[in-house]
């Protein structure tokens, strides 16, 4: 009788301890896929996701001081689900005293290791620019088009929510120029920026954000974009938006230009993941 109560004691146990199948798979931190692997995400703020992706971005600068149209190509993908690279190089149309001119921007390389714990992805890397073209321009980026080249060290983050993900991206570079007014010889450069990503549902989400940055020809500003991502072509992605440079509209940006509304930035690009 002993032992048939102890038999019985030991079978209801056994059947009390979760078995392997029923554990929850565990999770490699560096594997995650949270984030997007499109081509773009914010303005100042970097898509963060694993996988290969290319893209096509327009921003066109309208308004009296506008009239500046920067295309920018970009590449990016991942090594060892840990590493992201990423290439982009704008191509800018604008206007000089006899017309309209075209020339290269700055290529832009970005090189990060990727880390996730829970639900933050966090991003550690550098960001460099290197002068390939000679147009004496800029849109909202004192790095992007005028010529110049530095280096920048960079920390961003994502918090991975339910209803949306929050964004945050740090940076503090040094950079050099032909030392052509208003851009000083060199500049130490730091900016913050924050921001949200949301789905509204299956194919439609909105991604806002809001830089602060000195030096730069746009110290604060506000962007936003509405994006899709249709069910007839898996990984094309959408979007189109407007930038309001904020600084540069109270007089804070090098322009000798009077404070007031100008100029706003509108932008459009497409990208697929691969």
């Amino acid at each position: 009788m002993i032992a048939l109560c102890m038999g019985l004691a030991l079978a209801s146990t056994e059947a009390d301890i979760p078995q392997a199948a029923d554990l929850p798979a565990a999770v490699d931190s560096d594997e995650e896929s949270a984030g997007t692997r499109h081509a773009n995400l914010g303005h100042r703020i970097q898509a963060d996701g694993l996988g290969a992706a290319v893209g096509l971005a327009e921003e066109w600068v309208a308004g009296g001081d506008g009239g500046i149209l920067a295309s920018r190509v970009t590449a990016r993908g991942a090594i060892a689900g840990r590493y992201l690279l990423s290439a982009s190089l704008p191509f800018a149309t604008y206007r000089v005293p006899t017309g309209r001119t075209t020339g290269l921007g700055n290529l832009r390389l970005d090189g990060y290791r990727r880390i996730q714990r829970g639900d933050v992805v966090h991003l550690i890397g550098a960001q460099v620019h290197l002068p390939l073209g000679r147009s004496y321009t800029w849109t909202n980026d004192a790095r992007s088009i005028w010529p110049g080249g530095g280096v920048s060290a960079v920390y961003q983050g994502r918090r991975v929510g339910e209803a949306f993900d929050l964004l945050f991206r740090g940076a503090l570079g040094l950079y050099g120029t032909g030392g052509f007014a208003p851009y000083p010889d060199t500049y130490l450069q730091g900016s913050v920026a924050a921001g949200i990503d949301a789905d509204l549902d299956e194919q439609f989400g909105i991604t806002a954000e809001t830089a602060l940055t000195f030096w730069d020809t746009s110290p604060w500003e506000g962007s936003a974009w509405l994006r899709v991502d249709p069910r007839a072509v898996e990984g094309l992605r959408a979007r189109m938006g407007v930038l309001l440079p904020f600084g540069t509209w109270m007089g804070l940006s090098p322009s000798d230009k009077p404070a007031g509304v100008r100029e706003i930035t509108a932008t459009l690009d497409i990208s697929l993941a691969l």
